[in-house]
C-alpha cells in the first residue's frame, strides 16, 4: 500500500528529500523516477472555463473534430482491453464529453466525472451525458459498476493518486480494465528540451510520470499491469493533418523512434491494467 501522507513517493512509497527541488518545484524519487510537487496540492482554481479556452492543443471546443478523432482512436484501445462483452465505461476527467459521446454511439453505457463546471454542463445539457461535476478525488464510484475506466491525460493533474486509483479499482468489475495515458517525462524530447518541453505544463501538472513510476503506482494500487508502452503524438493526428508542415517536421524528428518504440522513445505514456478476478 502507498502512504497517503508524509515525505514519501506517491508511486512507490520510498522516502524522498522534499528540500531538494528542481527548477519547477518538483522533487524527484530516486527509486522510481517520479517527479512531483511535495505539497501534494492540486491547483484547483485553475480548472475553470479559462483552462479549456487556453488548452494546450488549441481552444478545446473549437477543436471538437480533433477531440472526436482522438476519441475514436482511444475507443479501439478500450474495446481491445475490455473485450467485446464490456458495456459500462467510466471516464475520469471527461471535459465536455466528446470521448463519452463517441463511446455511447459505439454502444457503451457511459458516465463521466469532470471538475470544470462549464464543460461538465456542456456534456450534460448539450450532449445528454451522465457527467458529475466533481474533482475525481471527491467523487463517488459505485462498487463493481463498470467494465472499463479511462484517465486520458488526467493522472498528471491529481496529487497523491493512489487512493483514487484504489477506489477506481473497486468500481471496476473483476477483470475490468483501466486505461491511463499521460505525457512521458522520460521521453527523448523531455530530456532534450528540459524546461521547454511542451508537455511539461508545471502550472497544472502536479506530477511527471515515467514508465517505471507509472507501472509501480498501478501495481501498488492492486492492479495487474498488462502493458506500459509509449506512443508518439502522431498517433492521434488524422492522415491529412500529418501533411501539415509542423507535423512533417515532427515526423522527421520521430522517424527513428517510430521504428524502435523503446521505453523512452515517445512523448505519450500509456498503460493498460486490470482489476484481478479474485
Amino acid at each position: 500500500m502507498i502512504a497517503a501522507h508524509g515525505p514519501t513517493c506517491w508511486a512507490c512509497g520510498a522516502p524522498v528529500d522534499v528540500e531538494r527541488l528542481d527548477d519547477h518545484g518538483y522533487v524527484r524519487c530516486c527509486a522510481c523516477g517520479l517527479r512531483y510537487y511535495p505539497s501534494g496540492e492540486a491547483p484547483r482554481e485553475r480548472y475553470d472555463d479559462s483552462y479549456f479556452a487556453e488548452y494546450r492543443g488549441g481552444d478545446y471546443f473549437a477543436t471538437e473534430i480533433l477531440r472526436r478523432h482522438e476519441a475514436r482512436v482511444r475507443l479501439a484501445l478500450v474495446r481491445g482491453a475490455a473485450g467485446s462483452s464490456a458495456r459500462d465505461l467510466l471516464e475520469i476527467g471527461c471535459a465536455a464529453g466528446f470521448f463519452l459521446d463517441e463511446a455511447r454511439h459505439a454502444g457503451w453505457r457511459v458516465r463521466g466525472i469532470e471538475p470544470a463546471d462549464g464543460p461538465a454542463e456542456y456534456a450534460r445539457h448539450r450532449l445528454g451525458l451522465d457527467v458529475v461535476s466533481a474533482f475525481a478525488e471527491d467523487a463517488e464510484i459505485e462498487s463493481n459498476s463498470v467494465d472499463a475506466a479511462c484517465l486520458w491525460h488526467t493522472l498528471e493533474h491529481i496529487p497523491r493518486p493512489g487512493a483514487l486509483l484504489q477506489h477506481v479499482r473497486t468500481g471496476l468489475r473483476p477483470g475490468g480494465a483501466l486505461l491511463v495515458e499521460v505525457p512521458n517525462a522520460d521521453s527523448v524530447l523531455a530530456h532534450r528540451l528540459g524546461g521547454n518541453w511542451f508537455a511539461l505544463e508545471p502550472d497544472v501538472h502536479v506530477a511527471q510520470w515515467t514508465p517505471n513510476s507509472l507501472r509501480t503506482l498501478l501495481e501498488n494500487c492492486g492492479y495487474a499491469v498488462e502493458i506500459v508502452s509509449t506512443v508518439p503524438f502522431l498517433t492521434y493526428v488524422a492522415g491529412c493533418g500529418r501533411r501539415l508542415p509542423r507535423r512533417v517536421w515532427l515526423a522527421l524528428r520521430q522517424r527513428a523512434w517510430l521504428r524502435n518504440p523503446h521505453p523512452s522513445g515517445h512523448d505519450l505514456l500509456r498503460a493498460v491494467a486490470r482489476r484481478p478476478d479474485a
